[in-house]
């Protein structure tokens, strides 16, 4: 019917019959917190070329439809969602988003006279009208990024809307003479009465403009209506905007905008734009839009028999209105990824699938109809081609009935029951996951090497020195021996000659559960990769070091002591965690025992350095032992005895892997037969389990998650990436000026980065226990172009080299601040070694020395203090060793002798009789050791000091000098690195009377143990290497190896890695550079 004279009546919304006091009430509070001058500058407050496009508001003029309201948890404020945070902080069940304003069933508008429905949405920027307006007369005059759709529940029909679109009151038009459609503006502001007013052109066209919303009358947001910053469609099913008419009932009504909307400035919408209501009361169930009849699939992405899925998708559900971001999943952001009632996820074999749990998360505040679901994990994969890996890599997806909620509320069962439409109609579809990235489970220190790999596919791969695990790789094993790069794990016999393990062992089915192909061997990822990772996760690795073992951290026990969503094991609480030790007839590792208990260390302590877990690693299970922390491991082999079913009699359960050959013998059909190590250090000591009552748990000694924080230094993006070393997933990232070398104090508290393009040291709190935890804590100028730096092993003060100007900086542990400066017999150091202070052994000189290597081959000693006229150090460089290290490349401490000495890589082995050095470009790894000297502490007096006046009378040999010319090394190394498969790291750590701090009870990284509770003679050295590694970049006819080299044999000869090739074999490793055990300096 035509429009009659029109009241001056604000566009606000009036309460209907039937709507509650709630709702009537957030529909007024909404509309005023909605109503734009969409004539200023937008919410940032610019308007320019770099501001960004965001939504307003899109509201019906009964009421604002976005964004969504929600109280305050705990108050009676409502507020406006505008972020997913917003969602996540608001949001929750028992806190719903308020119900959505409706139309009227009637043709009116707001003040209760006749008009037609509509609805506008209003942006932060001006929108040219061409970009939204279509002239097609299929399109209701919208274009692409803008649609507006009714959706019938009940058959899932999909149908435009009708009616006319305008932008700023504009309106595509097709001339009465016909032609091509010209924009017309149809009606403007008129400023000085508030009120909108048709121009010539809207009257031109029968009258039309008087359609228009909100003529004749002075709303509060008539600017907002003509605004060019507004979009607005008006119901029109017969071209007469005269003819008043509603949108049609029964259906739901969408408005939507993609991020496809482009303003004038050039700028994308930021956030997708989804409102929905309906005409008369919202009685309509939300349900999961489905594709055209016949097919009428659900849109579940990825589904309905997608292949080659990536593992780490997300699934995308899509449902014909908003609806409640809890009756979905957990909301990302309000806690772990939990299962869902409405929403099941599983992948497996159907007689034990795994039910993934899931966080969901929309993929817009203004979007609630479409969500994406994530999983808590990465799903399996296939593997590759050539494998087949059951059914683990379908993954189901179902939408259960009556669980998904819309933002209305409708009368219940009860009297004056309000409750949400919920779903009728529930979905099944699913998918074939292809191969993606590689899932990683990699054995664990102490029976490990960390490479680091450069080039165009730079990265970290891990050196496996156990050979038994149940890690990620190819779970192909022959018999009666493994074929080359076949899996070894089935030749543990624990997994087939011992059945009262727990938990289970058995051989691998996929790649996922494959395990090692053997010792010194590079683990593979589930893709077959020995790159475990690399780009995206870190560009380079120009060094490595690992810290604390992750259990401190990410642990199995029930929440909040472990898992947080739930589970975990009763058995692995920290109280049940009793580490106590004995040292082996040897001395050279320790053993469990209950006899002695490990002194200072508190129940809950973290994983030993001493022990492996057996096997190494625990294979993946599925589902996960925790999903938050997500510990996809198995526990290590459990310490329960067994229990005779006939006598009664509890046992201990034997560890049948003891050390042995660990390679086969092809020539003889002989399987590999044992360790690597020549003493254990494997044992059954894992958590209890299938325990309710942690009184009934045994005391256990080392659990999941195994393995360490790994450091490693991205210098190209400026930052370092802290890895867990197992799983290597990313934990952290900490921004650093220019990361170019690392040193990690003894007490493992300390991270110290050197910086060389800002003369500067960052330090990076690496203690889990701190507040300060992966933060940086300090920055401090050091000399110019710092490179090498290192701790002493007890704790008193940071060495760093200065290349440029030559130098060294002392920099205190107890301050962090630079004490000292030294110039002296310098030239370019770039990298260092330092003793830890000898106290009751070697010279018992009761100072610390260090080895500073000059770019010219030079090495300088230095000795610390204290200095003074009382002092018996010179707290300096104090002369030149008489050896020429050419082309030096770098150095580190000998981790078996108390010697004070180290190893030197350069080129040009020294020749044992004459001291002299041989060719450059011959490879060469020398020993260097103090031989002779004063004992005990040589005092400094005003006139010198006692014992000499060069060196402080010491005098030093290289015993050892190994070769490329001598066939000991495949080319020149630039990294060397040793095994920790014997250690007594698991004892006190040193102190001196200068120490910072109290060293750690247990995994302190010094070089050297000081105590007579288990050692006779009072010290022991720290770590029992039976190998060095030398990482060669470019041999003669490879890409690059690391040899091996067996410390133990005389000359130190290379020691043969492949039985499966005739002659001595290193390890094939492309582009090695860095090379990491747990000591290294």
């Amino acid at each position: 019917m035509p429009r009659d004279n029109m009241t001056a009546n604000s566009l606000v919304p009036r309460s209907r019959p039937g709507q509650t006091a709630l709702a009537a009430t957030s529909l007024l509070i909404a509309a005023s917190c909605g109503a734009f001058d969409s004539s200023k500058n937008s919410v940032e407050g610019v308007s320019g070329s770099g501001a960004v496009l965001r939504l307003n508001e899109v509201s019906n003029g009964f009421g604002q439809l976005l964004p969504h309201s929600v109280l305050r948890p705990g108050t009676n404020e409502i507020i406006s969602i505008r972020s997913l945070d917003d969602i996540a902080a608001n949001v929750m069940r028992g806190n719903a988003i308020l119900p959505t304003v409706t139309f009227p069933t009637e043709a009116i508008e707001p003040d209760n006279t006749p008009g037609n429905h509509f609805i506008y949405a209003n942006f932060t920027q001006v929108i040219d009208p061409l970009t939204v307006l279509n002239p097609s007369p299929t399109s209701n005059g919208l274009s692409g990024p803008v649609s507006v759709t009714t959706i019938d529940a009940a058959t899932g029909s999909s149908l435009s809307a009708d009616g006319r679109a305008f932008v700023g009151g504009k309106t595509l038009v097709r001339p009465a003479g016909g032609g091509q459609l010209e924009l017309q503006q149809w009606v403007v502001l008129d400023e000085p009465t508030g009120q909108l007013v048709p121009t010539e052109q809207g009257l031109e066209n029968n009258f039309q403009a008087r359609g228009f919303p909100g003529l004749g009358s002075a709303p509060q947001n008539a600017a907002t209506l003509v605004s060019d910053k507004t979009i607005l469609f008006v119901a029109d099913s017969d071209a007469n905007l005269n003819s008043f008419e509603t949108f049609p009932q029964g259906v739901t009504i969408r408005f939507r905008v993609t991020t496809s909307l482009v303003a004038a400035n050039g700028r994308r919408l930021a956030d997708q734009v989804l409102a929905a209501t309906t005409v008369g009361s919202d009685e309509l169930s939300p349900e999961l839009l489905r594709t055209p009849p016949p097919a009428e699939r659900p849109l579940i992405s990825p589904g309905n028999g997608d292949i080659n899925v990536d593992p780490e998708t997300s699934i995308r559900f899509e449902f014909t209105e908003p609806v409640q971001p809890y009756s979905v999943g957990e909301v990302l952001g309000q806690g772990p990824p939990l299962l869902s009632s409405a929403i099941k996820i599983s992948f497996g074999p159907a007689t034990g699938p795994t039910d993934v749990p899931i966080n969901a998360v929309p993929i817009s505040p203004y979007d609630l109809s479409t969500y994406l679901v994530r999983p808590g994990f990465q799903f399996p994969g296939q593997g590759p081609e050539f494998l087949t890996c059951g059914t683990f890599s379908t993954v189901s997806v179902s939408l259960s009935t009556n669980q998904i909620e819309d933002l209305a509320l409708v009368e219940g069962t009860e009297p004056g029951q309000l409750v949400p439409n919920t779903n009728s109609r529930g979905a099944d579809t699913d998918f074939e996951t292809g191969e993606g990235p590689g899932i990683v489970n990699a054995p664990v220190a102490p029976d490990v090497i960390y490479v680091g790999r450069s080039g165009a596919n730079a990265g970290i791969s891990v050196l496996d020195l156990n050979g038994f695990g149940q890690s990620t790789g190819n779970p192909v094993s022959s018999a009666p021996f493994p074929l080359e790069g076949e899996s070894r794990f089935p030749y543990d016999p624990n997994v087939t000659q011992n059945p009262t393990v727990r938990p289970i062992l058995s051989p691998g089915e996929c790649t996922i559960d494959g395990g090692s192909a053997g010792v010194f061997t590079l683990t593979l990822d589930s893709s077959l990769s020995d790159l475990l990772a690399t780009a995206p996760l870190v560009s380079s690795a120009t060094d490595i070091h690992f810290g604390h073992a992750l259990d401190v951290t990410f642990r199995n026990a029930p929440p909040p002591f472990g898992c947080q969503a739930g589970g975990g094991n009763v058995c692995a609480l920290d109280g049940i965690k009793i580490i106590s030790i004995g040292l082996t007839s040897q001395a050279n590792t320790v053993v469990p025992t209950q006899a002695n208990q490990l002194g200072g260390v508190s129940p809950g302590y973290e994983n030993v350095i001493s022990w492996a877990p057996h096997p190494n690693p625990p294979g993946i299970s599925f589902p996960p032992a925790c999903v938050s922390p997500f510990l996809a491991g198995a526990e290590p082999t459990t310490v329960d005895p067994q229990v005779n079913p006939t006598t009664g009699l509890i046992t201990p359960v034997n560890n049948l892997l003891a050390p042995g050959n660990p390679f086969p013998v092809p020539a003889n059909n002989a399987p590999p037969r044992g360790l690597l190590t020549l003493e254990t250090n494997q044992f059954f000591l894992g958590p209890s389990f299938g325990q309710t009552n942690a009184l009934l748990c045994n005391p256990y000694q080392i659990r999941q998650q195994v393995g360490h924080f790994l450091y490693v230094a991205d210098r190209p993006r400026n930052e370092v990436v802290v890895f867990n070393s197992n799983r290597m997933l990313v934990v952290a990232r900490i921004p650093v000026a220019d990361p170019t070398s690392f040193a990690m104090g003894p007490n493992i508290d300390i991270l110290a980065v050197s910086n060389q393009l800002s003369d500067s040291v960052t330090f990076i709190d690496i203690n889990p226990a701190s507040a300060q935890f992966h933060n940086v804590i300090k920055q401090v100028q050091v000399g110019n172009s710092p490179r090498g730096l290192a701790f002493d092993g007890m704790n008193e003060d940071l060495i760093v080299c200065n290349e440029l100007d030559s130098s060294l900086s002392i920099i205190a542990a107890s301050s962090l601040l630079v004490r000292r400066t030294i110039n002296s017999q310098l030239n370019r150091p770039f990298e260092l070694a330092v003793c830890p202070r000898q106290l009751t052994w070697s010279f018992r000189r009761a100072v610390y020395f260090a080895y500073i290597l000059n770019r010219t081959g030079a090495c300088a000693f230095f000795e610390s203090g204290p200095n003074g006229v009382n002092g018996w150090g010179f707290d300096d460089v104090v002369g030149i060793v008489s050896f020429d290290f050419q082309a030096p490349k770098t150095i580190q401490l000998d981790p078996i002798n108390l010697d004070a000495s180290v190893y030197i890589v350069h080129e040009g082995a020294i020749d044992a009789n004459t001291g002299d050095a041989g060719e450059m470009g011959d490879g060469a790894i020398s020993r260097l050791r103090i031989e002779s000297g004063p004992f005990n502490a040589v005092l400094i007096t005003q006139s010198g000091f006692a014992g000499g006046s060069n060196l402080r009378g010491v005098e030093f040999g290289v015993p050892l000098s190994v070769s490329q010319s001598a066939g000991q090394l495949s080319g020149i190394p630039i990294d060397i690195a040793f095994d920790n498969q014997r250690n007594v790291g698991a004892l006190l750590g040193p102190r001196s009377d200068f120490t910072a701090g109290s060293p750690l009870p247990a995994n302190n990284k010094s070089q050297v143990r000081v105590t007579t509770q288990f050692i006779t003679n009072g010290q022991q050295n720290t770590f029992e290497a039976q190998f060095m590694f030398a990482a060669v970049p470019n041999p003669v006819g490879a890409s690059g190896v690391i040899d091996v080299l067996a410390l133990g044999q005389t000359g130190t000869a290379r020691y043969d890695t492949n039985p499966y090739i005739a002659g001595v074999q290193s390890i094939d490793v492309p582009q090695v550079s860095v090379l990491c055990d747990f000591s290294r300096q």
